[in-house]
């Protein structure tokens, strides 16, 4: 029970996200080491940007690519990878390719 009965109408009624998007929306990396940041856009259900939402990213390959708590995305070895952010119930992914080009 809430003791502030405007918090807790406050709390019921708060913006939660919708939708996520990322951009880039999708990384190519030639050389290890490399990184990029991804941006993430966090969306209410009538499309309004929510500001200040909390966003987790996870990978699927940490061999090939990693990902920091702030989305920045390091090569970490050759091969495909997906980065996934996270909003609430909403995600996003992004396809990863670390390739060697020929010189």
């Amino acid at each position: 029970m809430c003791p502030d009965s405007a918090r807790c109408l406050w709390r019921r009624h708060r913006a939660q996200p919708a939708s996520i998007s990322l951009n880039p929306p999708s990384l190519a990396f030639t050389v290890i080491g490399q990184s990029q940041q991804l941006s993430p856009t966090v969306s209410d259900q009538q499309g309004n940007p929510l500001g200040g939402a909390t966003v987790s990213w996870s990978t699927s390959d940490a061999g090939v690519a990693s990902v920091s708590s702030a989305g920045l995305v390091t090569a970490e070895g050759f091969g495909t990878a997906e980065v996934t952010a996270r909003a609430g119930e909403v995600t996003a992914v992004v396809q990863i390719t670390v390739a060697q080009t020929p010189a």
